[in-house]
């Protein structure tokens, strides 16, 4: 065994299966391997990693092995190459969730995991030390913890006895250590690290507080953190904003008179001050409930500080850069009551010419916020100022977002369209404005002139803008306006739609809003709704499109035209159901057949379609389709009253056919259940014996005595598997 190459797929899969069986010579064997390579080989090691993880998630169950197997699992964390969850990192982290029983995830105790831990954190690599904060993360989480079983039954050996603690203070004892163990890191790092750090502690505070015996060391080292020279203080004021308002039924008194005292000690009373506690934190943290009424204490904050701005510019523009910064996240509505209170509207000019002079800014919402209440209040002075500012030296991006995030009437459109089509800004700024919104306010004579010319750029992702448009312009809004059959359909048909999204550009609500537009056009549009199935079948399937996916919602636009017209969509799906293997004949029979998993069914549309139809298909060429029809059809065995059952009808037929008796069995063990497998095949040979009863046909009464056959097999396997365990 001392010649495996784990460097290769097949050399890393065979290593698996040894060392499940033999954990001890598998963490000895990496030790001399993997455990000798630099970060560049590790970083570099990728055709047998995947195997390697998943053995070392098996050998690091057993105790005893878990101190060697978890420096291994760090140092190829430590070169991470993979992005999914359960990847080293993942797996790493997942060792120190302190879960108990059949969701601990090894049988070694916090005192032979915390050294590990404690030794990731004081590493000299910063990316072991990363990966070391996030597994505090984890070790921290008092709750909510899920795994997924199967890592300690793979040999022939009794699985271990995972770890369970033996009181509450045992589990208490692991948060005080890995607490104290990241406050500490908190004063020798710096930079990236310390937030991080910072972020877990303020993010687990809540839960770790409520806890009785622990509540007094999370306020000392609160009381701490804020004499840190430079540490984020408006980042920790608002996180004790939250557990103050979601935690305060669980926090002991002392607990919240203590962090309300923190709280108010780093609110403070001066301008400045109070302007970044009500500016700087977000809107939903300051709502309560007083004498039965909720209130939004930050609003009422902002509109005092608003008109003591307007009353004293310098409070104003001594602040301008900092309120015209990300981290002012109510800046908008401090804007809006600025405007308000500045009745002439004297300070504009000021704002915007020194706004815009700052390089730095982060966003334009102070200035959108003043301009939406001149648009509330007068929206000719609106149309007028944002007219004057596409003449001055301000960027066409910037009026966009000022116009979009202010209000909207037809003449702003009007010009946004003139700056689009002049290739003002970019794709990429008119998709990441707040137009959809606005756009439900102009007229339809405009709304034309924009899908039209959106339609031109032959974007995807813009195209996807403009559906959305329609989705809220039509469905959302003006539910009584007819939509215009040729517009739509060209926007439903759009080849730019064909063009494969990156992560990205993709929404996830991209084929939802298409199906919401398809829909209701089909409704009022049923003669060309046969045109609308051809462009889905012939790209279904597309990879990184919205007819990508099993569970797109593309298919009920299907399953609707199918109601309204089953032969003539049987005519266009069953030209790809010939193609074995294809991309369309895949997605096709999933969408036909349906799935049923763990007990949740998904109907299959085959029943929209007349058995005669179908029968006549297979029947043109019973060689190649009567077992393909068996492997999709409904797996039902139970026949309802004036229910057709298509794996009667379809055995009566070409049950005769082993291909089909063989494709249908395997059709039912297209499945998912939870408990024991012998009491789930049990179940089943029950019902097939029920079912037998009812039945008369010789091809029936054959496939049911067939699969009685590999269902006995598999009810003597599972029982094995369970006297093994019991063992």
């Amino acid at each position: 065994m001392s010649r495996i190459d784990i460097k290769t797929k097949d050399g890393a899969k065979l290593f698996k299966g040894c060392a499940e069986s033999d954990p001890s010579w598998g963490v000895d064997y990496l030790v001399k391997t993997i455990g000798k390579w630099d970060k560049n080989e590790l970083l570099n090691f990728k055709e047998g990693r995947r195997d390697i993880i998943w053995a070392l998630e098996s050998i690091l169950v057993w105790k005893e092995h878990f101190q060697d197997g978890a420096r291994i699992l760090l140092s190829l964390a430590e070169a991470e190459n993979e992005s999914w969850g359960n990847n080293a990192t993942g797996i790493f982290v997942e060792l120190f969730s302190f879960s108990t029983g059949p969701a601990a995830t090894t049988a070694a105790s916090p005192k032979e995991r915390l050294p590990i831990l404690e030794e990731a954190l004081n590493s000299d690599s910063k990316e072991k030390r990363i990966v070391g904060i996030k597994a505090c993360s984890h070790a921290l989480k008092t709750s909510g913890h899920i795994r997924h079983v199967g890592a300690e039954f793979h040999s022939i050996k009794r699985a271990p006895d995972l770890w369970v603690p033996k009181t509450y203070k045992e589990l208490f004892d692991i948060y005080e250590f890995v607490w104290k163990l990241l406050y500490k890191q908190l004063f020798v790092t710096n930079g990236d690290e310390r937030e991080l750090i910072l972020d877990v502690i303020l993010n687990r505070m809540g839960e770790i507080g409520r806890i009785k015996a622990l509540s007094s060391l999370v306020v000392s080292s609160l009381e701490g953190i804020v004499t840190i020279q430079d540490i984020n203080k408006l980042k920790i004021l608002e996180r004790i904003i939250d557990v103050l308002g979601f935690h305060t039924k669980e926090l002991s008194n002392d607990t919240k008179a203590a962090m309300q005292k923190i709280r108010d000690e780093l609110t403070g009373t001066d301008y400045d001050s109070l302007l970044r506690r009500f500016v700087g934190i977000a809107r939903h943290r300051d709502i309560v409930v007083q004498e039965g009424k909720i209130k939004n204490l930050n609003e009422e904050g902002i509109e005092k500080l608003a008109a003591e701005a307007v009353d004293n510019n310098t409070k104003l523009f001594s602040n301008l850069a900092w309120l015209s910064s990300n981290e002012a996240k109510n800046n908008y509505l401090f804007g809006y009551y600025i405007s308000k209170n500045d009745h002439s509207h004297s300070l504009l000019d000021k704002i915007i010419k020194e706004h815009f002079r700052d390089q730095e800014r982060g966003n334009n919402l102070l200035v959108c916020g003043y301009l939406r209440n001149i648009y509330e209040v007068n929206t000719g002075l609106w149309e007028k100022i944002l007219a004057r500012l596409i003449n001055d030296d301000i960027k066409a991006s910037d009026i966009l977002d000022l116009t979009c995030r202010s209000g909207m009437t037809d003449d702003a459109a009007i010009n946004i369209l003139n700056l689009f089509k002049k290739d003002k800004f970019t794709n990429e700024d008119f998709i990441n404005s707040n137009f959809t919104l606005q756009a439900q306010e102009i007229s339809e004579e405009i709304f034309y002139q924009w899908i039209e010319f959106l339609l031109i750029k032959n974007n995807s992702s813009v195209t996807s803008s403009a559906i959305d448009w329609c989705t809220f312009y039509y469905l959302h809004r003006n539910t009584s306006k007819k939509m215009p059959k040729e517009l739509i359909y060209r926007l439903l048909t759009s080849e730019s739609l064909l063009a494969p999204k990156t992560d990205k550009e993709y929404q996830r609500l991209d084929d939802y809003r298409w199906a919401e537009i398809a829909n209701h056009f089909i409704n009022n549009n049923k003669k060309i709704a046969l045109e609308i199935a051809n462009f889905i079948v012939d790209h279904i399937g597309l990879e990184g499109t919205i007819f990508d996916g099993f569970r797109s919602e593309i298919y009920g636009v299907l399953t609707k035209i199918g109601k309204i017209n089953a032969i003539g969509l049987w005519d266009i799906i069953k030209k790809h159901l010939d193609s074995p293997y294809s991309i369309a004949q895949f997605h096709l029979k999933s969408w036909l057949g349906g799935r049923e998993y763990f007990g949740e069914n998904e109907t299959g549309s085959l029943d929209l379609f007349p058995p005669e139809v179908v029968y006549d298909w297979v029947n043109e060429n019973i060689e190649k389709r009567a077992g393909f029809l068996a492997s999709l059809i409904p797996k039902s065995i139970r026949t309802q009253e004036n229910e057709y059952n298509w794996v009667i009808e379809v055995l009566k037929r070409y049950g005769d056919r082993e291909d089909v008796r063989r494709n249908l069995t395997a059709n039912f063990y297209t499945e998912g259940w939870t408990g024991p497998a012998r009491l789930h095949y049990e179940k089943r040979k029950q019902n097939l014996i029920d079912f037998k009863k009812t039945q008369d046909d010789a091809n029936v009464m054959n496939w049911i005595d067939e699969y009685l056959d590999t269902i006995e097999s598999d009810i003597k396997r599972s029982r094995i598997h369970e006297e093994r365990d019991e063992d």
